[in-house]
């Protein structure tokens, strides 16, 4: 290293203090030294707002000295080549989860003379009146299975967060409190409870709460875990992430005792396929399946009066209310939300990555936040007119994403939109958005919608392929597949259609409105991403033989024979159908369509 570049690392200096001035930290090779008199600045409302969270993979070491008061929540958060922390007998608070994050770190080292915090082999703990608290074992230190000291009254929050080389922990009879400490322990298997303990007990290996008379509570399963699992007859409630990423867990028997299910309590579980939500189940909470990827069913027993399942999709039912609130991860295609849906619940479908279009009705009122987040397949959505608000970042990460119908006159409010509706990294320039006549200039000018790099009126959004005739208008109905609409073919992107082409018919028809199409060529590729036929359209085609005929609303400007370069009548299936056309003046339209023939 140079000189030049030593005296660069000597320099990263930051004011950290709660009171400017009065605490600050150095980094200086590998070593982050905070000193001072008074309490270290808040960062638990972002860590990213640390000043060292730049340079978080080159900080091994922490050493705090005598002066400072407290640490606060989440201050060290993603310091993962921290490998030691030294705390002054000065500090009185820590916040939770200060260490969250650190991977490598395999000692917390507190002064003797400190009151209220001590390490014993490197795991901190807290005293004060008269509770003795585990609050972190350090997430690198490899130790395979742990004893928790006896005499320790409660377990904190993140307590053994990220813990990934432990498959096993033994809890004393003294431990009263265990408050979601277990999180991200991918290698555990077993957690243990002393027979005398009168709150906790461990059954198979699995943790349950049997404090409270009128509650038997499963509280963790370890994350290690394989196989099927049937829940104990009796157990009344599964509480938040009991099986978060419990990634080898298959099925789950979950018996008619269960009231409550809290949050995240299966996020996470990507081997899981369906789950039978019970009859007596009186409670599920948000995200209770997110992140489920082999997800593909989730069914409700006839008799439960709160919940139920329309084709495998969960809905909560409340009066004359009704939420969709889980679509599992691991279904494909295109889906229609049903008529009389009122609303979507916070991250419904997140990271559904198998979902390609959906149509959301008129009788939804509200999206809720993160409610599409991280469907990485979908292409196109249909917003219904009823639709009056959508949640913060409800469509964030779709990067595949190209079009979007919204039917509402007035452009439903963006909460919060301080990112828009779409995507942090302004993806919304990639999409072009198609709205009811003559409202284009609202929607121009509205928060959360402006920021779109095109938008149309819907009635440039045209019904495309039909086996018998193509339905002229400004979208799809909501009854198409009675219509006999099958898609729409659209600048900038796709839609999907729900109901299929028949073959008998023998050709698939494309028909257009507006702007003449000099010349186009569609390229026509099977599921396995194959070209099968290469044909040409344009208003050369069809009925559009004249130039007057290019104003003629839902003309034929092509068509497929549903044959592929062959000749040969393609099978049954979804066929995606893509090209650019070339307008009359020289403008070019990427546009596509999905067909599925039967």
């Amino acid at each position: 290293m140079t000189a030049s570049e030593n005296a660069a690392q000597a320099a990263r200096m930051w004011d950290c203090g709660k009171v400017s001035g009065t605490v600050t930290a150095e980094l200086r090779g590998g070593t982050l030294t905070i000193r001072g008199a008074g309490r270290m600045k808040d960062y638990s409302a972002s860590a990213y707002n640390a000043p060292w969270y730049g340079s978080r993979s080159s900080i091994t070491n922490v050493v705090i000295e005598h002066g400072v008061i407290s640490i606060a929540a989440e201050t060290f958060w993603g310091c993962t080549g921290l490998k030691s922390v030294t705390i002054p007998y000065s500090v009185h608070e820590i916040g939770t989860g200060a260490f969250l994050g650190c991977t490598g770190l395999t000692s917390i080292n507190v002064a003797v003379e400190n009151i209220y915090y001590s390490s014993v082999d490197g795991v901190l703990f807290y005293t004060r009146d008269g509770v003795y608290s585990l609050v972190q074992f350090p997430a690198g230190k490899r130790s395979a299975s742990y004893a928790i000291p006896d005499g320790v009254t409660a377990i904190e929050r993140g307590a053994f967060f990220g813990c990934t080389g432990l498959a096993s922990v033994v809890i004393p009879n003294s431990v009263a409190s265990i408050n979601g400490a277990f999180v991200g322990c991918g290698s555990l298997t077993s957690i243990e409870v002393a027979s005398g303990n009168v709150n906790f007990r461990s059954e198979d290996g699995v943790l349950f709460y049997t404090g409270d008379a009128d509650e038997y509570i499963l509280l963790t399963y370890p994350g290690n875990r394989r196989g099927a699992y049937a829940i104990p007859s009796g157990v009344t409630r599964l509480r938040e992430k009991a099986f978060l990423d419990c990634l080898g867990l298959t099925a789950v028997t979950i018996p008619n005792s269960v009231m409550f299910i809290e949050n995240y309590a299966f996020s996470g579980c990507a081997a899981l396929t369906s789950v039978a939500i019970p009859g007596g189940v009186l409670s599920i909470e948000d995200w209770v399946f997110s992140g489920c990827a082999g997800l593909t069913s989730i069914d409700v027993a006839p008799d439960n009066a709160g919940f139920r399942s329309i084709d495998g999709v969960l809905f909560r039912v409340v009066y004359d209310k009704e939420e969709l609130m889980a679509f599992p991860a691991g279904r494909q295609g295109a889906y229609t939300v049903p008529n009389g849906v009122t609303s979507i619940g916070c991250m419904t479908f997140f990271n559904c990555a198998g979902l390609t279009s959906v149509t959301i009705p008129d009788s939804v009122t509200y999206i809720g936040g993160w409610a599409f987040m991280e469907c990485y397949g979908l292409t196109s959505v249909t917003v219904g007119a009823g639709v009056m608000s959508i949640g913060r970042g409800a469509f964030m990460h779709c990067h595949d994403l190209t079009s979007v119908i919204s039917l509402s006159v007035v452009p439903p409010v963006i909460e919060e939109n301080k990112y828009g509706i779409f995507d942090v990294f302004d993806i919304e320039s990639a999409v072009c958005l198609y709205v009811p006549k003559n409202c284009v200039g609202i929607y121009k000018y509205t928060e959360g919608w402006k920021e779109f790099g095109s938008i149309k009126s819907a009635d440039t959004y045209v019904p495309a392929a039909s086996n018998d005739h193509a339905v002229s208008r400004d979208r799809p109905p909501e009854d198409a597949a009675e219509a006999a609409l099958a898609s729409a073919l659209s600048g900038g992107g796709f839609s999907v259609g729900q109901n299929a082409v028949g073959k008998p018919a023998g050709a698939v028809s494309f028909f257009r409105h507006g702007s003449r199409i000099e010349s186009a060529k569609l390229y026509i590729y099977d599921v396995s991403g194959e070209v099968v036929r290469k044909i040409k359209i344009g208003d050369h085609n069809g009925d559009a033989d004249s130039p007057g005929a290019s104003a003629k609303p839902g003309r034929s400007v092509g068509s497929w024979d549903l044959r592929d370069v062959k000749g040969r009548p393609v099978s049954g299936g979804t066929y995606l159908v893509k090209g650019e056309l070339k307008m009359s003046g020289g403008k070019r339209e990427r546009v596509s369509v999905v067909v599925d023939v039967r």
